[in-house]
């Protein structure tokens, strides 16, 4: 049985820690570490001229899509961020897209319920 391969959507220097911590999660969890692959653009060759493009081909070849909102979306492209683009095209192969925001302690409930109301509007489920 192959393995299910996740690939980690979000903006990787704003949430560098909280894509290491699910890296982490999958990789040493007992269930998940036999099921699931990690896939992270970051870990992956690529060039700066074809970043976008290597990251979509990248997400097209896996079977779910874990994104990370926060703060930022990417850099955009003909005015689309790169999240968005990606979630695009999760949603056009029909792969299962998690949507999630940090739970951090000292950011107010509001500012995170606006981050929710916002993901919500760019077609991602919240919690």
């Amino acid at each position: 049985m192959s393995k299910l391969r996740v690939f980690i959507s979000s903006v990787q220097k704003e949430l560098e820690n909280e894509r290491l911590a699910v890296l982490s999660l999958i990789s040493t969890d007992a269930f998940l570490q036999v099921h699931c692959e990690p896939v992270l653009y970051e870990f992956e060759p690529a060039s700066p001229e074809k970043a976008a493009e290597e990251c979509l081909a990248l997400l097209g070849n896996c079977d779910i899509c874990l994104t990370i909102i926060w703060k930022e979306y990417g850099h955009a492209i003909d005015g689309v961020s790169i999240i968005r683009q990606e979630y695009r095209l999760a949603r056009s192969k029909m792969l299962p897209v998690l949507a999630a925001t940090p739970s951090w302690p000292n950011v107010s409930r509001s500012f995170t319920a606006s981050r929710n109301a916002a993901a919500a509007s760019a077609g991602c489920a919240t919690r």
